[in-house]
């Protein structure tokens, strides 16, 4: 969308031919996306992290043309440009300027929210820090649950051979939260789809009470990924928790794919993890 909007915004036209995707045209692009005033009217441009991902998408797709229509066997190369072989990539933001010292965590835990989107805000960010990162998406999607939270991490689940589940405890500081936003009538796990009548909504105002955080906390950039951010970097640098284990904890590769088809996938390493960064973050 974003692609097309910027062909439109320089072209006149939505209409985009293969051989005018240079260098230049993404950079270009990327420059748009940094500073384009398109969304509500003033200053959004979009974040280093994003612009990488959106310039990202858009490789995937020229790529994926490059092996349909080129024929590299018989020399037949119907696209015979590659704007990205010179071209360099904006840096993603670095996770550690994401992640909250364990003071703000409690501020979080603490806050009194000031109107509702806030306090959806603060629901779900917590929900999501004592669920070991467990994203809006998940929490969307995933089923019905009693005594332990169980998901396949939409993200990641249709491009992966082994489905990324994950099996999370519930800890008693976060049960007032599950138990405020459990779905009663047991089509889901979370009473979200309930409240909302699509997952943008959901997102929205999370997006608001966000604002409405920040402003009222003095918490500048803080944003709903942080909670996922956190947990990993106090888990990793403040409780010495191993990087197989975190993988396991945020439904990443190990890194040890072959030997990973050997081992049945221990659940227990997750609890442990999560009472050892809540420990750490609210224990005396």
């Amino acid at each position: 969308r974003t692609l097309s909007a910027f062909v439109e915004s320089t072209c006149g036209e939505r209409k985009l031919l293969v051989k005018r995707i240079t260098t230049k045209f993404i950079e270009d692009y990327e420059e748009w996306l940094r500073t384009s005033k398109r969304r509500r009217g003033e200053g959004y441009g979009l974040s280093e992290s994003t612009i990488n991902t959106h310039i990202t998408a858009v490789s995937t797709i020229f790529n994926a043309a490059k092996r349909k229509y080129n024929n590299y066997n018989t020399g037949d190369i119907v696209i015979k440009n590659d704007p990205f072989m010179d071209y360099n990539m904006p840096e993603k933001d670095e996770v550690k300027k994401r992640a909250l010292p364990p003071a703000d965590i409690r501020r979080i835990y603490d806050y009194s929210p000031t109107n509702k989107s806030a306090e959806l805000a603060r629901d779900v960010f917590l929900l999501s820090f004592f669920l070991a990162g467990m994203n809006v998406a998940d929490m969307w999607e995933c089923a019905h649950f009693t005594d332990r939270i169980a998901y396949i991490r939409k993200k990641t689940r249709s491009h992966k051979h082994e489905k990324p589940y994950l099996s999370l405890p519930i800890h008693k500081l976060i049960s007032p939260i599950v138990e405020k936003y459990k779905d009663n009538t047991k089509e889901r796990g979370f009473s979200f789809h309930v409240m909302y009548s699509k997952i943008g909504s959901l997102h929205q105002c999370i997006h608001y009470g966000m604002l409405r955080m920040r402003e009222d906390l003095g918490l500048e950039g803080l944003t709903f990924y942080a909670a996922r951010h956190s947990f990993a970097t106090i888990a990793r640098n403040d409780c010495g928790v191993s990087m197989d284990d975190i993988a396991l904890c945020l439904t990443h590769d190990s890194g040890h794919s072959i030997t990973d088809t050997y081992i049945k996938k221990d659940y227990s390493r997750v609890d442990n993890v999560i009472d050892k960064v809540v420990e750490f973050v609210f224990g005396e």
